[in-house]
């Protein structure tokens, strides 16, 4: 079960997880990004590749563009170490308009 959805309340979020955040310049390529967040879980590498054989697993990116769209492209270093995570990627994109 998750954490409470309000401190006085009963409910209980349906899901419940942890994040970790790239520390890489904004500009920096997904793929940057993705490889810096998997190179810090490293050192607790086996008891979370244990974690996610009984959990879900996702790598949740988000880009925010404004013009042209980048490039999304994820070498086989990195499907191979989400695998062994028996992770998934999601890619949410969001195009702004500059006007």
């Amino acid at each position: 079960m998750g954490e409470l959805i309000h401190p006085k309340g009963t409910r209980r979020h349906q899901q419940n997880g942890w994040s970790l955040k790239s520390q890489l310049e904004k500009s920096a390529e997904l793929e940057d990004h993705v490889k810096y967040v998997l190179e810090q879980l490293q050192p607790g590498w086996g008891p979370l590749a244990e974690l996610c054989t009984q959990h879900d697993a996702e790598i949740d990116c988000v880009i925010y563009v404004n013009g042209q769209v980048p490039a999304i492209h994820f070498d086989k270093m990195i499907i191979d170490r989400v695998n062994k995570l028996n992770a998934e990627i999601d890619v949410d994109l969001y195009v702004i308009s500059g006007e």
